[in-house]
């Protein structure tokens, strides 16, 4: 989708805006993953199992 004005800078901040928000997100998330993941490996390594 194009757009045949050009953007004003409230919208290209807005924008940018958002794209941080979703890269927050998302970084947040994978860090929760990252550190879920090493959890369970040390239970792991330890003979200990999760209950998910």
């Amino acid at each position: 989708m194009t757009k045949v004005e050009p953007y004003t800078i409230s919208e290209i901040e807005a924008l940018l805006m958002h794209q941080e928000e979703r890269l927050e997100k998302r970084k947040n998330c994978e860090a929760t993953l990252f550190q879920a993941n090493i959890s369970q490996n040390q239970c792991y390594k330890k003979g200990y199992t999760l209950n998910t």
